[in-house]
């Protein structure tokens, strides 16, 4: 099982404590103690809307700079999750390319459609049916269709 104490925010939290400390013959349980205490106040992920049925967490690392813990406060995965989905539904049950979606979000990048694809498929909301189409670049896409309405 993996706890707090073995994560590597924690080692780093302890790294940084003992690092900072004037002695270094303190015991190692005090030395964790007081790299729990502090990592304890570190900020914990804002939660966002559930649109889904399951959570969904922004999270952007300590070490991050201040400009993407912006980014990852402002930004929704879930909305977008279901705008994709919305498209996806639109082609019913002969289902959609990547390229087919993409032309749909011409206002949008295709870095930030195509992610959702897998979040979708883990929820069970849309599928892969194992056919092939030929996209814009020549090669094979996968087909993907809703399941659930």
């Amino acid at each position: 099982m993996r706890t707090w104490a073995n994560t590597p925010e924690m080692r780093d939290a302890f790294r940084d404590w003992y690092e900072k400390t004037p002695t270094k013959d303190q015991s190692l349980a005090h030395c964790w103690q007081a790299a729990w205490n502090a990592a304890k106040t570190k900020p914990k992920p804002r939660k966002q809307k559930d649109l889904f049925g399951v959570s969904s967490l922004a999270f952007a690392r300590n070490t991050d700079p201040d400009t993407s813990q912006d980014a990852a406060k402002s930004f929704d995965p879930t909305s977008l999750e279901f705008e994709v989905l919305q498209a996806i539904q639109q082609f019913g049950s002969q289902g959609c390319i990547t390229d087919q979606i993409v032309a749909m979000f011409s206002n949008r990048d295709s870095r930030t459609i195509t992610p959702r694809f897998a979040p979708l498929m883990r929820k069970g909301w849309i599928e892969d049916t194992g056919e092939r189409r030929r996209g814009i670049s020549g090669r094979g896409q996968r087909v993907m269709r809703a399941i659930r309405d």
